[in-house]
């Protein structure tokens, strides 16, 4: 046999198979990765609870977290972050790359 030729077959093989791959419509399994956040819970007309949901690469790039102008440090994902009055909370995390603080939420009195 023509060396070539099993060399051309492989060749084709190979072309076949990456465009199957490319092809076959792909299932991921459900992920926790959801994009920087919060969660306001409203516990009743005048109290309010804010939770910090994290993000997708959280850790590597945000260094404290601000409520209403108050540090509360890097917290875990899904921790309290505020509980109090229902009026104009906002909640800010510092970005190293941007070297400033940056509004993820504002929540005013019309909840």
């Amino acid at each position: 046999m023509n060396p070539y030729f099993i060399f051309y077959v492989i060749l084709a093989l190979v072309l076949i198979i990456g465009l199957g791959i490319q092809l076959v419509p792909r299932t991921l399994p459900d992920s926790d990765e959801h994009y920087i956040g919060t969660n306001l819970t409203r516990v009743n007309k005048t109290y309010c609870e804010v939770y910090w949901l994290g993000g997708w690469d959280y850790d590597s790039f945000m260094g404290d977290i601000r409520v209403n102008d108050i540090g509360v440090g890097h917290p875990p994902p899904n921790s309290r972050i505020y509980s109090g009055a229902c009026v104009n909370i906002t909640v800010e995390m510092y970005d190293r790359s941007a070297q400033s603080y940056l509004r993820v939420a504002n929540y005013t009195g019309e909840v």
